[in-house]
């Protein structure tokens, strides 16, 4: 009786016109009426649904040592309905009694674990990081067999034990992926990545991480973190840190990991050209201090010289001297313009003035500049017909002295210049030529970069590495181009620019 009375389901026994005689407060609460209410009510008023007959025919078979259970809606006030499940026995003298169990709670508890796991499953889905889940349960299985039987440290077992390593990895069964692992992995689909370890080759990178994860496992952890080089299915190297999470689950047989992985690979390889460029900088510098101290110490020596040494020198040796200071100068100031066009290029502030520029002109003028910055007549066999081009003279000398004295320094011992035109791209072109070796063909694109010449291609010194990149700029300002090729043992470079009005017709 302290049973019936106290219990929180709800208890009622019927008579065998099917009415209440006894009820518990449980069932009061659950049809919302009072005590005195309940006893006395009809089965017809307790439930919406079946009616009164199927109750009686259930009722009915409820025999000695059988019961009869079946779901119900049950009236809960104001014409309302509550899912419950009955359960219907014998009591004798045809009298039965029910055993009523709310199904709101239990159905609201279903509804409410559907919602969050549609959330988690939305969440999952559309995460922007990659995210997997996996089945480590022959794997928890491995650990606890090698724990039985004496194993103590796992890492040395590890070690000793390569194979079964091999084979814990295969028994790890993918669960899920996301779109995002899919992207990052660049597998076909996620059922590429769902085919797990079975038949792929294990690399050190995968083998070092199982194996972190393993050893969470046997130390108890519930959470890790580590960082991961592997291969995505292209073949390329990407570089992670993989948050791991060992999820809880009510049967201690099924271990379930959920990993998120945080792809810094572009970080890593903006950090590496961010450190190339701080020593492409300290390079550059360092070059740009030489060639400026050079000629400039020159100029400056040899200038005090003749100002205090004047009269002490013949017209022959001032000559020399001033031919000396002449020449740095020169030299001094093709650097100076090289290196403003190579800063206000990258903010499209170079300056020039087109008009008709007569090509073989300026050629041998920029020739003339060289031989000025060094002393001596230079070898250059000079080809071609006058052609005009619709260009800034200086620029276009510019352009020629850095091709010329690129092919003088890094070429063979032999420099042509040949100039022409080609209509059918309305071009007028120079071009240096040279019989050295030319540019390695992984380089041809690199070298026009700014300050290429950089400690991993070259040791010298005297080069900044901006007469190429100034160049191709200039020649780009002024609507033409500078190309690169390598054809018979001559390296050309070839200067483009749009020819003159009178040059196209």
């Amino acid at each position: 009786m302290g049973f019936f009375t106290g219990s929180n389901v709800a208890f009622a026994i019927l008579d065998a016109g099917h009415r209440v005689v006894e009820a518990n407060k449980a069932a009061s609460q659950l049809w919302s009426m009072s005590p005195e209410e309940v006893i006395g009510a009809d089965a017809s008023a307790l439930f919406l649904n079946p009616d009164i007959e199927i109750l009686a025919q259930r009722f009915s078979r409820a025999g000695a040592g059988n019961t009869v259970g079946f779901r119900a809606v049950a009236r809960v006030g104001n014409g309302k309905g509550s899912p419950v499940e009955v359960h219907v026995a014998s009591l004798g003298d045809g009298t039965v009694g029910l055993v009523v169990h709310d199904l709101s709670t239990l159905q609201r508890l279903e509804r409410q674990h559907v919602r969050e796991a549609e959330q988690y499953r939305s969440l999952f889905m559309n995460a922007p990081l990659p995210m997997r889940e996996e089945d480590f349960s022959a794997v928890g299985e491995w650990l606890k067999e090698l724990r039985e039987s004496g194993i103590h440290n796992l890492n040395a077992y590890l070690d000793d034990n390569p194979d079964e390593v091999e084979t814990a990895i295969r028994s790890v069964r993918p669960l899920r992926v996301n779109p995002a692992c899919v992207r990052l992995l660049k597998a076909d689909s996620a059922a590429q990545v769902l085919a797990g370890f079975r038949d792929v080759e294990l690399t050190p990178g995968v083998v070092a991480s199982f194996r972190t994860q393993f050893e969470a496992l046997w130390n108890g952890d519930t959470h890790a973190e580590y960082q991961f080089i592997g291969h995505n299915y292209a073949g390329e190297t990407f570089e992670c840190r993989i948050y791991w999470n060992l999820r809880k689950n009510p049967d201690p047989s099924i271990l379930h990991i959920d990993a998120t992985m945080l792809d810094f690979t572009d970080l890593r390889r903006t950090q590496s050209r961010l450190e190339q460029q701080i020593a492409d900088r300290d390079d550059f510098l360092a070059g740009v201090s030489h060639q400026i101290r050079t000629p400039l110490a020159a100029v400056l020596g040899l200038s005090e010289e003749l100002q205090y040494q004047w009269n002490d020198l013949s017209k022959d040796e001032r000559l020399d001297l001033l031919g000396i200071v002449v020449q740095q100068g020169f030299e001094l100031a093709g650097l100076v313009e090289d290196l403003l066009v190579a800063s206000s290029a990258q903010m499209d502030q170079v300056k020039w003035r087109p008009e008709p520029t007569l090509l073989v002109a300026e050629a041998r003028r920029a020739i003339d500049l060289l031989d000025h910055a060094r002393g001596r007549k230079l070898d250059i066999d000079l080809r071609g017909h006058e052609i005009a081009a619709w260009a800034d003279p200086s620029r276009v000398r510019q352009i020629l002295r850095n091709l010329i004295a690129n092919a003088i320094k890094h070429g063979g011992s032999h420099v042509v210049i040949e100039t022409g035109g080609d209509d059918s791209k309305n071009c007028a072109f120079v071009d240096v030529r040279d019989d050295g070796t030319g540019i390695p063909e992984e380089y041809t694109t690199a070298a026009f970069e700014p300050y290429w010449r950089s400690h991993r291609h070259t040791t010298n010194v005297t080069s900044l590495g901006i007469g190429l990149s100034v160049a191709r700029d200039l020649a780009r300002t002024m609507g033409g181009d500078v190309t690169y090729s390598y054809e018979d043992g001559w390296a050309t470079f070839r200067l483009c620019l749009p020819l003159t009005q009178d040059e196209s017709e």
